[in-house]
């Protein structure tokens, strides 16, 4: 998988899919999440779709868009709710820019595509990879909801979870503050994470996308 293809995925499919590459069950998962493992596994195939998905999608930019619908007589309606669209993937911000609704952009992104693109029969480069690209763009817009976009303003981190172990897991190397560790044993196995305290509890921060999760046991 391409790291810059999986980079854009929501957190939380990140991280399942970073958990499952180091060999951890669903079930697990869910435990590690606080998630049922249904939920896990939606997601974990919603992930797989994406990369799929995107994989093919052809690399356009919102100038080459408005060029083609221009070519292609489109309406200025037409052709901005489209070139945002691409722009942001998002059916919400480019409502939000255009100053209109969502279901009016929704209007405006059929009628650019039936209308003008999908018909468009030239073979040339650009006009291909323009039709490929919307038709997938507007035809599965769930597959580019809620992706890790920053220029959108989506947070990465969605909860604060601190759980408390009776008895501490086995450690790469002896806990000291600021220093990375692995867990060796037990439900976190194979996670990383940085000591943020020693005393009077160890605190140790996980290396996760989709929430701040701290282990807590006694200091031994």
């Amino acid at each position: 998988m391409s790291p810059e293809l999986v980079a854009r995925l929501p957190a939380l499919e990140r991280d399942i899919l970073e958990l499952i590459d180091r060999g951890r069950s669903q079930a697990d998962i869910a435990r590690i999440l606080s998630m049922s493992q249904p939920a896990i596994y939606y997601r974990f195939k919603r992930a797989k779709e994406r990369l799929q998905v995107w994989k093919l999608l052809p690399k356009i930019t919102p100038q080459e868009v408005r060029a083609v619908m221009e070519l292609r007589g489109a309406r200025e309606t037409d052709i901005q709710a489209m070139s945002f669209y691409v722009e942001t993937n998002s059916q919400s911000e480019t409502a939000r820019r255009m100053g209109t609704s969502q279901g009016a952009v929704r209007e405006a992104l059929m009628r650019g595509l039936v209308k003008h693109l999908q018909n468009d029969m030239s073979q040339e480069d650009r006009r291909t990879r323009v039709r490929q690209a919307c038709s997938i763009l507007v035809n599965k817009p769930g597959l580019f909801t809620d992706v890790n976009n920053t220029a959108i303003g989506h947070v990465a981190k969605s909860r604060t979870t601190v759980r408390r172990l009776v008895n501490g897991p086995k450690l790469s190397h002896r806990p000291l503050e600021g220093i990375g560790v692995e867990i060796e044993d037990g439900l976190y196995k194979s996670l990383c994470g940085m000591v943020e305290e020693v005393e009077p509890l160890v605190t140790l921060k996980l290396d996760l996308a989709s929430q701040d999760l701290r282990l807590q046991w006694p200091a031994s």
